[in-house]
């Protein structure tokens, strides 16, 4: 018996668009899919990328770790991504991440570090995570069993760990970026590591060092003083391109903070400190500087070292210490509009090439963003920093994500306390919600009890976004000198309000200091293993002693007070010489990223008591 099949419906073409309308417009994870994958039903062969510039993005907030987030790395096939802190590796499903509302890491890495993870990098065949820590120390992990293989630990004399590269042919040998070394690992003979031998021009204070994608006997060697120069493992006596070759290369003096290889190595990106981002180009010889928008909040970045991503060989985005992740389009090789040339004639070489401003800024992050990180396999990319969560960005709509950004003031410029301004910023985000609900747009996104409710181990950490807050206009090109872990210190220095408050790096101990009384609680924060009993003795002895002093006469008891002082700050050197010497604190090693460990005047510090004292005498 035949049976007569049913007519296609008239408009077949249209069916998987019309599947991904719904009423109200509520999320449907068949339209997510849809649009993913196939995006126009026209066409049968597409080049996805994102557009930056006429889509909307999304954002979605991934919440599990206690700290700040200082390493994000994806796998050389873009299943899997790596985050690092709380002293241990985390690794993701990436396809997880994007669909459920709150995912969980696929693995724990057992093997915990001693200090805060800079860095993270997989093998070829994505079985082993490699992690650095701030203190030079490497772990080799299986993935599988969340077990270490290996410590790498014989050079940890040599500072921080700030990147690590995999070679992209042989899985047996990865780079290792130290802030006074650069080595190779190779798995076969481990115990001893092969140092790269460069030039003493070189510079000092190494940030990246990076195999090239193509060729791998060259690497990319990025120090702070010697900038982006790539050398020739087989031969390192000299670099074999050096980035004076490149026309419009800034003649300015600055700090280097990092390169990267594009994805063809054909061009490599440089972010410097307190100055824009650069772009070098081989096939052209050109060098390109990225402008920003000019802005009280365009790009900036003085406080922390960050990181950068290529997009593709002519879009690049990295963070900035205003809370933005910028992102620029740059022109291609044999093109000769996009940019602006200065000092440039028929006879002479331009003397700069920059590009404008930005092709758009990413708002949401609220705090700095120091990790960037593209995956090309799903359009997908990812950002990490200050905050305890990372975030991952797409210009299609995301399960259990949103695209109107969590706003937060910066400190200094709140009209209400910080509680009371967290009660203002949930009062209004539940009044925009309740507008997209009503016209059922809720459905499938995240509200404020999806981002800040939960676990309160993993919530926002107020003080401490506020700790890398901008203090004021102009306050940032004269902080190029000071590292990061400097600004908790200085916010104290610089503040008109005498009713803050300074919390303490580690332990729950608030103390409210006023403003003649800075440099003592400045001194109890340096000293992190005393006790908190010791620092409120310690606190309230100078407290009480300021105001027996103002009690007193001034012309009857100057001797007395004298030995006083003398006493308290014997007292306070006791203290501090009995204390033992404390872990690296928590913002401190999450945000410090100096490669200098600078010692501390002791005689500075104990003139500063003594002409405080004799001010307060006065």
């Amino acid at each position: 018996m035949l049976v007569e099949e049913e007519p296609p419906p008239e408009n077949e073409e249209n069916m998987d668009i019309e599947i991904s309308k719904s009423t109200n417009n509520q999320f449907k994870i068949e339209s997510f899919l849809c649009q993913r994958e196939i995006g126009s039903v026209k066409s049968v062969v597409k080049t996805f990328r994102p557009d930056f510039q006429h889509r909307p993005f999304c954002q979605k907030d991934v919440r599990e770790h206690t700290g700040c987030i200082n390493a994000l790395q994806f796998s050389h096939n873009d299943r899997f991504l790596a985050s690092g802190d709380d002293m241990h590796g985390r690794v993701w499903n990436v396809d997880e991440l994007m669909v459920r509302k709150t995912p969980k890491p696929i693995g724990v890495m057992e093997h915990p570090h001693r200090s805060n993870i800079f860095s993270l990098e997989f093998d070829l065949e994505n079985r082993f995570l490699y992690s650095g820590e701030r203190w030079g120390t490497v772990i080799k992990h299986d993935i599988e069993t969340k077990q270490s293989i290996y410590v790498a630990n014989e050079n940890n004399n040599r500072g921080d760990v700030y990147h690590m590269d995999q070679h992209p042919t042989d899985n047996t040998l990865i780079v290792v970026t130290r802030a006074k070394l650069v080595s190779f690992i190779d798995n076969r003979d481990r115990q001893n590591p092969i140092s790269l031998v460069l030039p003493a021009n070189s510079g000092k204070n190494f940030y990246t060092a990076e195999f090239h994608p193509e060729t791998p006997a060259l690497i990319l060697v990025n120090s702070e003083t010697g900038g982006p120069n790539v050398f020739d493992r087989r031969m390192q006596a000299r670099p074999v391109y050096q980035r004076s070759m490149f026309k419009g290369l800034p003649q300015e003096n600055t700090e280097w903070m990092g390169s990267l290889w594009s994805p063809s190595g054909n061009q490599f990106m440089s972010i410097r400190r307190g100055k824009c981002p650069l772009y070098f180009d081989f096939i052209s010889q050109r060098c390109f500087v990225l402008k920003s928008d000019h802005n009280p909040n365009g790009y900036c970045n003085i406080k922390t070292i960050k990181s950068m991503t290529f997009i593709d060989d002519y879009t690049v985005a990295t963070g900035s210490d205003h809370w933005g992740i910028h992102i620029w389009k740059l022109p291609r090789a044999n093109d000769s509009y996009g940019f602006t040339q200065i000092g440039h004639d028929e006879e002479e070489m331009p003397s700069e090439i920059f590009i404008e401003k930005e092709l758009t800024v990413l708002r949401g992050h609220r705090s700095v963003p120091n990790q960037v990180r593209f995956s090309q396999h799903n359009n997908l990319l990812v950002s990490s920093g200050v905050e305890n969560s990372f975030k991952l960005w797409s210009d299609h709509r995301l399960p259990w994500s949103y695209d109107l950004p969590f706003e937060r003031r910066p400190h200094g410029t709140y009209d209400l306390s910080a509680e009371e301004e967290c009660l203002r910023e949930m009062e209004e985000r539940r009044v925009v919600e309740d507008a997209l609900d009503l016209n059922g747009e809720m459905d499938g996104r995240a509200c404020w009890r999806d981002i800040f409710g939960g676990d309160a181990r993993t919530a926002e950490d107020r003080d401490t976004l506020e700790m890398f807050d901008p203090r004021g206009h102009g306050d940032d090109e004269e902080d190029v000198e000071e590292s990061s872990s400097e600004d908790s210190d200085d916010m104290m220095d610089n503040e008109a309000d005498d009713n803050h408050y300074f919390r303490r790096r580690r332990g729950p101990l608030q103390l409210f200091v006023r403003a003649g009384e800075e440099h003592l609680a400045r001194m109890l924060e340096e000293h992190d293993g005393v006790e908190n009993d010791l620092l409120e003795e310690l606190f309230n002895m100078r407290r009480r002693f300021r105001e027996e002093s103002s009690d007193e006469d001034d012309s009857g008891d100057d001797g007395e007070n004298g030995d006083e002082n003398d006493n308290e700050n014997d007292n306070i050197e006791s203290s501090s010489s009995n204390s033992d010497s404390s872990d690296a604190s928590e913002v401190g090693d999450l945000m410090d990223f100096d490669g200098d460990d600078e010692e501390e005047d002791e005689g500075d510090d104990e003139a500063a008591i003594e002409e405080q004292d004799s001010d307060s005498e006065a």
